[in-house]
C-alpha cells in the first residue's frame, strides 16, 4: 500500500473514509435519539458534544510533548472505534451521552494532530492544496453521508452504521500507518508553558505569537466560523419557509451543496496560495447566499452549489494562510489548529443559541437570512484587510 499511495493522496483517504464512517453514526445516532427520546434529549446529546470539546481539547492538546504526537494520534483513532463498536451492546440515552462527549473529545484531540501530520508530510508550498481538498472531502461526505446513513439505519439498523465506523477509523489509521515515518523529534520553541486551562486566556485566547498583519487571517478564520455556524441555524427554516421544499427537494440542494465542494477539487492549484483571491472568493461567497435565500428555487440550487464551492475555496486558503503564518514565526502549529477547531464550536454554540431564541420569539427566515448576508458582508471586508493591509517583515512570537 505504501507504494502505491503518495503522502498526500494518503491524508486525503484516510480523512475520506473516517469522515463517512463518522457522519453515518452521527446522523443515524441523532436520528434514533430523536425518535426514542425526544427533542430535548437531541438538545442535550449537542450539548454534551460540545462542551468537553470547548473546555478540554485545547489544554490537552497543548501539553502533549512533540515526540509523542504520532502515537496519541493512533491511540485516538482506536479510542472512536471501541466507542462505536460498544453501540452494540445497547443505546440507552444516558450511555449514549457519554459516546457523544468520549466522541467528540476525541476527535477534538485528533483533529489538530491530524493536522501537524500534513505539516510533515506536505511540502508548504503544497499545503494550501491539500487543505482545500480536505475541505471538498467534508463537504462530500457532509452532503452524501446522512441520506446514505438513513437508509442503512432503516434497513439493517442502527447496528450496522456503528460498525462501519469503527472500520472506518482503523482503516483510515491503517492507511496513515503504512505510510512514510511519522517521528517529530521536537517542536518550535515556546517561550513560556501553555496558559492555565481554568483562565480566559487559556480557554480562548488566541495562540500567542501571530501578530501585525498576518493576525489578520485569525479574525477573518472567526469570521467565516460564525458564518458556517449561521448557514446550518437559518438551512432548515430557509428552505423550509421560503423555499417550501420537502424532504426530496431538500436532499437535492444538499447534493447541489456537495458538488460544489467536490468543484473545488478541480480549481485548488488555481487558488492555492493565493491570497489576493480572498476578496473574489468571499464576493463570491457572498452572492451565492445571497442567491440561496432570496433567489427563488433556481437560486437556491445555484446558490447552494457556489457556496459549497467558494467556502471550500475559503476555507483552504485561509488554512494555508494560517499554516504559512505559524511557518514563519515559528510557532508550533497544533496549539493554532486547537484554537481553529475551538473557534468553530464556540461559533455554533453561541449562533445556535441566538437562533433558537430568535426564531422561538417569531423571528421570519427572511430576517435570518438578512443577518446572514450582513455576517458575509463583514467576511469581505476582513478578507480586504488581509490581503491590504501592509505586511510585517515575520511574525514573532512574544
Amino acid at each position: 500500500m505504501s507504494t502505491v499511495l503518495s503522502p498526500p493522496r494518503r491524508l486525503l483517504s484516510a480523512s475520506f473514509v473516517s469522515q463517512v464512517g463518522n457522519w453515518l453514526t452521527f446522523t443515524g445516532l441523532a436520528q434514533h435519539v430523536q425518535s426514542h427520546y425526544g427533542s430535548a434529549a437531541t438538545a442535550a446529546a449537542f450539548v454534551t458534544q460540545s462542551l468537553p470539546s470547548l473546555l478540554f481539547v485545547r489544554a490537552v492538546v497543548e501539553r502533549i510533548p512533540p515526540s509523542l504526537r504520532p502515537r496519541v494520534y493512533y491511540l485516538t483513532q482506536i479510542g472512536l472505534a471501541v466507542l462505536s463498536l460498544s453501540l452494540v451492546i445497547g443505546t440507552p440515552l444516558p450511555y449514549v451521552l457519554v459516546f457523544f462527549a468520549l466522541s467528540a473529545l476525541l476527535r477534538g484531540i485528533a483533529n489538530p494532530l491530524y493536522m501537524a501530520l500534513v505539516g510533515e508530510w506536505v511540502p508548504s508550498q503544497d499545503r494550501s492544496a491539500i487543505y482545500i481538498s480536505l475541505g471538498a472531502i467534508g463537504s462530500v461526505t457532509l452532503a452524501l453521508s446522512p441520506a446514505v446513513g438513513g437508509v442503512i439505519a432503516i434497513a439493517f439498523g442502527l447496528h450496522w452504521l456503528v460498525v462501519i465506523d469503527a472500520a472506518s477509523f482503523l482503516l483510515g489509521l491503517a492507511i496513515l500507518r503504512t505510510g512514510p515515518a511519522w517521528r517529530p523529534a521536537s517542536g518550535p520553541s515556546r517561550p513560556d508553558e501553555p496558559p492555565s486551562m481554568f483562565t480566559l486566556r487559556g480557554l480562548f485566547g488566541r495562540p500567542p505569537g501571530l501578530t501585525g498583519s498576518r493576525a489578520q487571517a485569525l479574525t477573518a478564520w472567526t469570521w467565516l466560523s460564525l458564518i458556517g455556524a449561521a448557514v446550518n441555524a437559518v438551512e432548515l427554516p430557509v428552505f423550509a419557509l421560503i423555499h417550501h421544499f420537502d424532504t426530496r427537494l431538500f436532499g437535492y440542494a444538499l447534493s447541489c451543496y456537495g458538488l460544489g465542494g467536490l468543484a473545488t477539487l478541480f480549481l485548488r492549484r488555481y487558488v492555492a496560495d493565493r491570497e489576493q483571491l480572498l476578496p473574489w472568493l468571499s464576493g463570491g461567497y457572498l452572492v451565492s447566499i445571497a442567491a440561496w435565500v432570496f433567489g427563488g428555487d433556481v437560486g437556491a440550487y445555484a446558490g447552494f452549489f457556489g457556496a459549497g464551492l467558494t467556502y471550500g475555496l475559503l476555507n483552504g486558503v485561509l488554512r494555508g494562510l494560517l499554516d504559512r503564518s505559524a511557518q514563519a514565526g515559528g510557532v508550533d502549529a497544533v496549539p493554532l489548529w486547537a484554537w481553529a477547531n475551538q473557534v468553530v464550536i464556540v461559533s455554533n454554540l453561541v449562533v445556535y443559541g441566538v437562533a433558537t431564541a430568535a426564531f422561538a420569539a417569531g423571528m421570519a427566515p427572511a430576517i435570518g437570512g438578512l443577518v446572514l448576508v450582513g455576517l458575509c458582508l463583514a467576511f469581505v471586508a476582513q478578507s480586504i484587510r488581509v490581503v491590504f493591509r501592509p505586511a510585517v517583515p515575520s511574525v514573532s512570537i512574544r
